[in-house]
Formats: structure tokens, C-alpha cells, sequence
């Protein structure tokens, strides 16, 4: 109640556009109290979602995606979150994806208590920023396409479903991705500081691109570690511009301290592959990704990529590692 009421800067933007209401005063008409609810109680304040256009496109301005009321579960019952849930979509999140997949191998809770379900078709979702739990609202409406189906996180997947298909789709990895587009508006998740999942306003925007290792410690206000592999490979500039937002350095570890960590308790890493061309990926990799570890043994790793989908278990030996992965990272 306090922003809506005590105001903050986050209330001179709605829906990821300029809110010319902006914060309360005396006098107010009813119409700009009933905006401020929406925004921060009924789940309303929709991130920017839109399809970037294609180089040689005729018209250059993007297309909006509209939203759409989604059918689902919160979680599987008895049994999620798990990371089979995640499909990444049409934006490159998947340093998000994979910290939310490697936390459902490592500490299913944490994901389970960032969300309340408030009763009436919305969730209060919870992140941590710089230690101070903020709390953000979403409702059941997901970006989709012209078929009604979504286009993030699920991509594919009809947004209406009948009650026994409802019944088998969790959302919760779909309603995590929307409200940390949502919250990112507030400050210290993302450097723009921007309501949209991608980049509408800079070449790197939203939550575009990124670093799994901050995500542990906003789900789980608990701190992370993150290595570089020993290779002949820079850190990608989107590991170093995330480790300099949040003050950390990355100390370069050899494979061996990797194949010892992911042992037992230590599966539910996330691991980020290089910055080669894709015809030089192997293992049927995809370069400058993050992947979930979720499972290894002296011979090989097994990593789940956030795409999903049939081909999303990849199998790669330990000789290969340092080739095709330049970092990993895993909660404390």
C-alpha cells in the first residue's frame, strides 16, 4: 500500500510506458487511485512484449504481442516445481531460466515461496534486491501470438486450455519470467531498469541477456558462487557487465573443481558455454547459452538446456567442458 499511497518513481510509468498520472496528491480523481491499484494489487502493470523486426523488414517499428488469460496450475501436485516445466521463449532469458531450472534440482522451496497465491486469479511473486524482499503482482495474462499461444516462456503452448489440460501445465516458471520483467522497473535487478521482457528501448533491455548467478540470490537472498572455466576463452561481455553490476569478481577455477562440485549436493549449477560460431559448437551446444547441470558422473556431465522439448538433455564429457564452457555458477 505504501508506493500507492506514499508514492515512488515507479508510479510515472505503467505497462511500460510513461504514466503521466504519476504518484498521489490531494485532490487526485478516482481514475489515477484506480491506475496505482492495478498497477501494484491487481496485476495489471503488463510488461512491454513485443516481436523485434526483422533486419530487412519493410517496417522497422516493432510489433506488439497481446495478452491473453492463461489456464494452469501454480505447480504439480506433490511434486514441482521442476525443471521440465521450462520452455525458454522468443527472447534470451535463459540465464534466468536455467538459475530458476538449477534451483528446482538444488532447493525446491525457495522457488515455492516466492509465490502467494492471492484467490482471485492473481499471484504476489517475491524477489530479493540487495537484501529487502520486494513483492510485485501478476495476473494470469501471458504475450501471445495470433493462435493464442505463448510466445515467452512456454512458447507454443495454447493459452487456453480445457480443465484436464490445465490440470497437467504449471505456470509458475511462465508467471516467475513475467513478474521479473514487472519488478525490474523497481531497481536493482537489471541495469535499465525497465517494465518489458526485451530490449525495445536499447540494444540490451528488459530482462535480455544476462547472468544466472544474481538470480540465486534475488529468488533466494542467499549469495552465489561463480567461476570461470580454464580455457582460451574470454567471459562473454554479458557475464562481466552482470558480475560489475553486482560487485563481484569471477575467479578462474580449472575443470577439475567443476567435476568435483557437481557431485551429489552440488547438482543444480548453471553452466554458460563460449563464445564460438555455431558450426564449432559440439555436442549439439549452442554458444553464449546457459544450461542446467542435473546430473554427472566421472565420464560426463548431463545438462538440461531451457529451451526444452525433446532434444533439451545433452550428455558432454568431461574433456570437453573447458572447450565448449567458459563459467558456472551455483546458490550457496
Amino acid at each position: 500500500m505504501g508506493n500507492t499511497v506514499l508514492g515512488t518513481p515507479q508510479n510515472n510509468y505503467y505497462q511500460g510506458f510513461a504514466n503521466p498520472n504519476g504518484n498521489l496528491a490531494a485532490g487526485n480523481p478516482s481514475e489515477k487511485v484506480r491506475v496505482l491499484v492495478n498497477k501494484w494489487f491487481g496485476g495489471l502493470d503488463h510488461p512491454l512484449a513485443f516481436v523485434q523486426p526483422a533486419k530487412d523488414a519493410i517496417n522497422p517499428m516493432p510489433a506488439y504481442y497481446r495478452y491473453q488469460q492463461t489456464d494452469g496450475v501454480l505447480f504439480w501436485a506433490g511434486a514441482g516445481p521442476l525443471d521440465v516445466d521450462i520452455k525458454q521463449g522468443k527472447i534470451g532469458d535463459c540465464y534466468f531460466l536455467a538459475a530458476l531450472g538449477a534451483l528446482t534440482e538444488s532447493n525446491k522451496q525457495s522457488i515455492r515461496d516466492m509465490f502467494i497465491d492471492n484467490g482471485d486469479g492473481t499471484f504476489t511473486v517475491r524477489f530479493y534486491i540487495n537484501g529487502a524482499a520486494e513483492y510485485v503482482t501478476v495476473d494470469r495474462q501471458l504475450p501471445v501470438d495470433g493462435g493464442g499461444r505463448l510466445v515467452f516462456d512456454g512458447i507454443g503452448r495454447n493459452a487456453s486450455l480445457s480443465v484436464a489440460e490445465a490440470s497437467v501445465n504449471p505456470i509458475w516458471s511462465k508467471l516467475a519470467e513475467k513478474a521479473y520483467a514487472q519488478i525490474n522497473e523497481s531497481g536493482g535487478i537489471r541495469p535499465d531498469n525497465k517494465n518489458e521482457y526485451n530490449a525495445f528501448r536499447s540494444k540490451s533491455g528488459g530482462i535480455e541477456g544476462g547472468f544466472g548467478g544474481p538470480v540465486f540470490t534475488q529468488v533466494t537472498n542467499r549469495p552465489f558462487r561463480a567461476f570461470q572455466i580454464i580455457n582460451d576463452f574470454p567471459l562473454s561481455e554479458v557475464v562481466l557487465r552482470a558480475a560489475d553490476f553486482i560487485g563481484i569478481d569471477v575467479a578462474v577455477r580449472p575443470v577439475s573443481l567443476l567435476k568435483n562440485e557437481s557431485k551429489g549436493l552440488f547438482k543444480g549449477l548453471v553452466m554458460g558455454t563460449v563464445n564460438l560460431p555455431s558450426d564449432q559448437m559440439g555436442y549439439g551446444l549452442v554458444p553464449r547459452h546457459e544450461y542446467v547441470l542435473v546430473g554427472s558422473n566421472d565420464v560426463s556431465v548431463v545438462l538440461r538446456n531451457p529451451w526444452g522439448g525433446d532434444n533439451a538433455i545433452k550428455i558432454v564429457p568431461w574433456s570437453a567442458v573447458s572447450h565448449y564452457f567458459s563459467y558456472w555458477a551455483r546458490a550457496l
